[in-house]
């Protein structure tokens, strides 16, 4: 009994998962990054040597390592090393600069930070005035010869990787399934990015569970172009493949115009889709080509039931809805088997799931309430905000995670979504906090008042509406104050629309009073960056993006 459970536990490790998996599979292919193409045994060697050079550099069991990777290989073997050396993984997202990266380093404390050259300005220009505890720089590209910045070592990855590949063996660390595994960073609702605390088991439970939605077997080829820095690209693919004996194709970014050659070309049977992504493709000239290819499912958040249809008929394969967070992982799945369009799904199988009133009791049968989740197993729920006891507590109420979001259920046990109740924005499958947005505006000399709120997007998902009320006697433009927004913030939270009026409406205890401001302002003359031809940069290059 006691050795049944302990397999069971490393198989809920991603050390033990993957070297299981690198045992009995050996030569099956498991990751596509283009012509670069590692098999199980191989995934695993190249964690080994990373997690060798991780601890030469000193990496202790626990120590977090921050990573600012694209989409490439070396991201996979510093994610799967660093678990191998009893490290605590810290994706960080590339467009993150200013306030909130600084913000960021200061709240996670990483010893190591592993991130691509071209970010590299970006991260000293605010570690100088941050407590970050960094004592290590892996630069991904090229390394500067030498840096006005000596508090902090900087090394190329070709020499991390030779002083793994040279050192010791050493005895990898093992940590029990509900430790501290990984720390996944989320804009969430109000206040500043925190960083949800989550364990193996936690992350595991998210992929095995997608999968098993999914029906997914070792023949399966799972196709992502979605940032690895996210828990969907992490979890819903890389660990769902893992937990199948599947594999994983994996592409930079999405590109509407090379999207189907590249699933071709990969042999994908399974892809993860954005909400944003289906419009953009249904959008694209129809063609033969759209249903030559092997996809036999597809997964979508958010997914409107008019698009979901057309895109089936167009494209030849089914899509699944389903939800989850940071903070929970993922607690309703349509199945391969059984789904119900313009629903979210049913509980997953680890999942109890409830919507509740305003008191916290069970809402009646198609009832709009507030989602409430509770794992049915321990190790499958945050474990806590990192630094952030009191916003843990806020949502952790009588035994259940509540998720801020309004839904209602059918007597089936399907789930729909009725709207969000948390002050939050979600635009190009990235969550945005409306307080960043405004606390980089409120910057602005000119700017005395400003309030962010979602307007309708042609897209799905949310746009971003600045409403901001001018210092008396300011004559700034619009496209001063996009342009103010764009050096301080993502280019995902940018606004897109920008509003001036002379006052914002207040509640009675003084606070903006958002709702219905957006449809209000939108019935007026906005300005509209796309219409000014004007586009938000993505950080570290000089090419455009669409706002």
């Amino acid at each position: 009994m006691t050795q049944q459970s302990n397999h069971r536990d490393e198989l809920n490790t991603i050390y033990g998962l993957l070297a299981h998996r690198a045992a009995t599979l050996r030569n099956l292919p498991f990751i596509a990054f283009g012509d670069v193409q590692w098999s199980y045994a191989q995934t695993l060697a190249n964690a080994e040597t990373t997690a060798r050079s991780l601890m030469e550099l000193g990496c202790e069991r626990g120590a977090r390592v921050a990573m600012m990777v694209e989409n490439r290989p070396e991201f996979i073997s510093a994610w799967f090393g660093t678990a191998l050396a009893g490290g605590v993984h810290v994706p960080i997202n590339l467009e993150y600069r200013g306030d909130i990266l600084r913000h960021v380093l200061s709240d996670i404390t990483a010893t190591i930070l592993i991130c691509e050259d071209y970010l590299l300005s970006n991260v000293l220009a605010v570690m100088k005035e941050s407590q970050h505890g960094m004592r290590t720089i892996v630069v991904l590209g090229t390394a500067p010869d030498a840096i006005a910045y000596t508090d902090v070592r900087i090394i190329a990855w070709s020499e991390f990787v030779e002083a793994g590949t040279a050192a010791t063996p050493k005895e990898f660390r093992k940590r029990l399934p509900g430790d501290l595994g990984a720390i996944l960073l989320t804009s969430g609702t109000t206040g500043v990015s925190k960083g949800v605390m989550v364990s193996d088991k936690h992350c595991i439970y998210h992929g095995r569970e997608a999968a098993q939605a999914y029906g997914m077997t070792s023949a399966d080829v799972m196709y992502t172009c979605l940032p690895l820095f996210h828990g969907n690209a992490e979890w819903a693919t890389v660990l769902c493949a893992l937990s199948a004996g599947a594999s994983v194709a994996v592409s930079k970014r999405f590109s509407a115009s090379r999207f189907w050659e590249q699933v071709r070309k990969a042999g994908a049977t399974q892809i993860a889709f954005l909400g944003t992504m289906l419009h953009i493709l249904m959008g694209q000239p129809e063609s033969e080509a759209d249903r030559s290819h092997r996809v036999r499912i597809g997964t979508s958040v958010p997914c409107p039931p008019d698009v979901m249809v057309a895109f089936e008929r167009r494209f030849g394969f089914p899509l699944l809805e389903t939800f989850g967070t940071t903070e929970t992982k993922r607690i309703l799945s349509n199945l391969h088997y059984r789904r119900r369009i313009g629903s979210a799904g049913l509980p997953t199988p680890s999942s109890t799931v409830e919507i509740h009133d305003a008191q916290g009791w069970p809402a009646p049968i198609g009832t709009v309430g507030e989602l409430a989740y509770r794992p049915k197993e321990p190790g499958i729920l945050t474990l806590g905000y990192l630094n952030r006891p009191d916003a843990t507590l806020e949502s952790l109420r009588n035994g259940w995670w509540y998720t801020g979001d309004l839904a209602w259920q059918d007597s089936d046990g399907f789930v729909y979504f009725a709207g969000r109740k948390k002050d939050a924005l979600r635009r190009r499958g990235e969550n945005v906090s409306a307080f960043e947005v405004e606390r980089a505006l409120i910057t602005h000399a000119d700017v005395l008042l400003v309030a962010v709120v979602a307007a309708p997007s042609a897209l799905s998902e949310d746009e971003i509406l600045a409403v901001v009320v001018r210092k008396n006697g300011s004559v700034i433009t619009e496209a001063e104050i996009f342009a103010h927004a764009n050096e301080r913030l993502p280019s995902f939270m940018v606004p897109r629309f920008i509003a001036f009026v002379d006052e914002l409406p207040q509640t009675p205890t003084g606070k903006i009073a958002k709702e219905g401001l957006a449809k209000q302002v939108m019935q007026q003359t906005v300005w509209d960056c796309e219409a000014a031809g004007i586009s938000a940069t993505k950080a570290g290059q000089a090419a455009k993006l669409q706002c």
